[in-house]
């Protein structure tokens, strides 16, 4: 009898610590993988790692090995303890390595620093690597103005941007125009379209009421859910807030965490934003159940940032058939995908105008229904999790 073929997935956060959206596209690019008859091993860091053998996470394989904490830190201490990743992963996994010899390894940046550890195991045991790569760091940090191009740490972070690429055998970018800036910059290396993904299906009976908890039961919920950093510029949604304080039907719901977390809370508490219930993050059960209340999904994305990134966050407003509303960068694939399909109103960072008109017609909008079904529509047709199945494990074949 064939054994089955091992696939490891490399992440640098997963579930219990992680409740963000890439642990659930990593669980559920697991599980799909399973049904396709692959052995599946999630690989994670955890700082405490008090799982020493492998532990079924929610139907998942995981294998933790000890990392010091690596997320909501400064970002000294964050580089230094992402620095020992692939080290760590070395010491404590080579036995785990020598035993279950992969035959694919699927891995995500961020973080560049699993490079050196990816391609140790690539030539090892001579198998391809695939890195799915949702954002392009260190340049968003150049972008944001916190790095300076060509000094010592952006050329220390470029050496290992490096080494994450030729680690990989195939490389999936997230949208069409990031891979066309990817194939200019680095035309060295195999890379492809690879849109996120999302598993569609019933979503199970809710039990947190977000309109109940919280007395929200006669608003229209704006929501955002998802990390609270630079990158998110979660000002641009205050303010929008801001303009909506004497709109008594709008309330804005932020949920999640992230180093710009207590700045929110603080910006919040001096505007007097009587209009915004600021949570930190919640189980993906909860969240799930919180979506089914909202009304609008938001993104935001800050207007220096030269990438084309799809946030994460999209696919679950989409499952759930919740319209979009968003204020992005200039030159966003996310503008013309969301705008075209009529899922939602994406407008460009920096015209609140543009922003404020756009959530008005959301919030007053009978339309908002089509934008519903839109949404659903979309997602469906590109954003499936059968479609990366497909790109990833073509691969492997």
């Amino acid at each position: 009898m064939t054994s089955k073929r091992t696939i490891y997935l490399i992440v640098d956060y997963y579930f219990p610590k992680s409740n963000k959206i890439h642990a659930q596209m990593t669980e559920e690019l697991a599980l799909g993988m399973q049904d396709r008859g692959y052995k599946v091993v999630v690989i994670a860091p955890d700082e405490e790692n008090i799982y020493k053998n492998i532990i079924n996470i929610r139907g998942v394989d995981v294998k933790f090995f000890k990392n010091p904490k690596i997320k909501d830190i400064g970002l000294i201490k964050r580089t230094i303890n992402e620095l020992l990743l692939s080290f760590n992963a070395f010491i404590q996994l080579r036995g785990f390595m020598k035993k279950n010899k992969p035959d694919l390894i699927v891995f995500f940046s961020p973080s560049i620093f699993f490079g050196p550890y990816v391609l140790f195991l690539k030539f090892f045991h001579k198998i391809n690597t695939y890195l799915v790569l949702r954002d392009i760091f260190p340049q968003w940090a150049v972008d944001l103005g916190l790095i300076k191009k060509n000094r010592p740490i952006h050329i220390f972070f470029k050496i290992f941007e490096k080494i994450n690429y030729m680690a990989a055998s195939n490389i999936g970018l997230e949208s069409p125009s990031g891979l066309k800036k990817f194939r200019s910059d680095f035309s060295s290396y195999n890379s492809e379209l690879l849109f996120n993904w999302v598993q569609l299906g019933d979503v199970p009976p809710k039990k947190y009421s977000i309109r109940k908890t919280y007395n929200l039961s006669d608003k229209i919920i704006f929501f955002y859910g998802g990390n609270i950093g630079i990158v998110q510029d979660i000002p641009n949604i205050l303010n929008l807030a801001k303009q909506f304080l004497n709109e008594d039907k709008a309330h804005f719901v932020i949920v999640g965490d992230g180093d710009k977390f207590l700045d929110t809370q603080l910006r919040i508490s001096k505007h007097k934003l009587k209009n915004v219930l600021l949570l930190r993050g919640v189980t993906p059960e909860i969240y799930l159940d919180y979506l089914q209340e909202i009304d609008i999904g938001m993104i935001s994305l800050n207007k220096d940032n030269s990438g084309n990134n799809i946030p994460g966050k999209l696919l679950n407003y989409m499952k759930l058939k919740k319209p979009i509303l968003g204020s992005v960068n200039k030159g966003n694939d996310i503008i013309d995908v969301i705008n075209n399909s009529k899922a939602g109103l994406i407008s460009i960072n920096g015209e609140h105008e543009a922003f404020f008109n756009n959530a008005t017609k959301m919030l007053l909008s009978p339309e908002r229904s089509i934008y519903s079904e839109n949404s659903f529509k979309l997602i469906s047709d590109k954003f499936s999790i059968e479609n990366a199945l497909d790109t990833i494990l073509n691969h492997n074949k």
